[in-house]
């Protein structure tokens, strides 16, 4: 799978799939995540991640990153497995799950890419 970079931004995604559940992709009103305390939040029962994307593209593509780790967090029941789960194991769950999501995702993918590459352009 290749990523072409965009000279332009493309689609903010709507959706993103994560394990078996799909995610709706909405935004955080700034007053409301300010008040919060937070960039972004995951609802695991209402398959909802939510952003505040008015911090821009760099922190906006870390939000969502963040809360799909949280997503695999719940999917991969790293909170359940009894004991402290092993190093490994945590980091095994994490990175299956995160490159099915690039794989289910692409345009997530791409979205995150372009936002990432737009870090270094008013310097």
């Amino acid at each position: 799978m290749s990523v072409v970079l965009e000279t332009y931004p493309p689609t903010q995604p709507e959706r993103v799939r994560v394990g078996y559940k799909t995610f709706k992709i909405v935004a955080l009103d700034p007053p409301v995540a300010e008040a919060m305390r937070r960039y972004g939040e995951c609802d695991h029962t209402a398959r909802v991640i939510s952003i505040d994307f008015s911090h821009g593209p760099v922190q906006s593509a870390e939000v969502l990153i963040h809360e799909v780790l949280h997503a695999i967090y719940d999917l991969g029941n790293i909170h359940d497995a009894g004991k402290k789960p092993s190093e490994e194991f945590v980091v095994l769950t994490f990175s299956q799950f995160l490159t099915q999501v690039f794989m289910d995702n692409p345009d997530v993918l791409k979205w995150i890419t372009w936002c990432l590459s737009e870090e270094n352009k008013n310097d």
